[in-house]
């Protein structure tokens, strides 16, 4: 997922080091299904913030909220551009669309993705 890499704040980058879990963190760049992002976190459209997927084995939800917490995933500012992003994309597809159903079934598949 390519936005944890840009959702990184280089100040807790540099806090980071003494907080490194025995564990560590979800790699962002995994090749395999089960150990990518995707299976770890979920994007909650309506406060944009990122969340521990619901039903994860015993051990992960400590390496997932570990890894929100330890790099600020959910900090104000990353919240704020998420909301300023969300919005932004909600209005372009309105702005394209002129049939209200079909722009609405489309806007709710697109923020389920996310």
């Amino acid at each position: 997922m390519a936005h944890f890499l840009t959702a990184i704040d280089t100040k807790s980058n540099s806090r980071k080091g003494d907080k490194w879990p025995s564990g560590g963190y979800v790699d962002p760049c995994a090749k395999t299904a089960p150990a990518q992002p995707e299976s770890y976190f979920e994007f909650d459209t309506k406060t944009c913030e990122v969340i521990p997927k619901p039903g994860q084995p015993a051990r992960r939800p400590g390496k997932t909220i570990a890894m929100i917490n330890d790099l600020g995933l959910n900090n104000y500012h990353h919240l704020k551009k998420r909301t300023q992003w969300l919005t932004a994309v909600v209005v372009a597809i309105k702005a394209e669309s002129t049939d209200n159903a079909a722009r609405d079934l489309f806007i709710r598949r697109c923020l389920k993705r996310l």
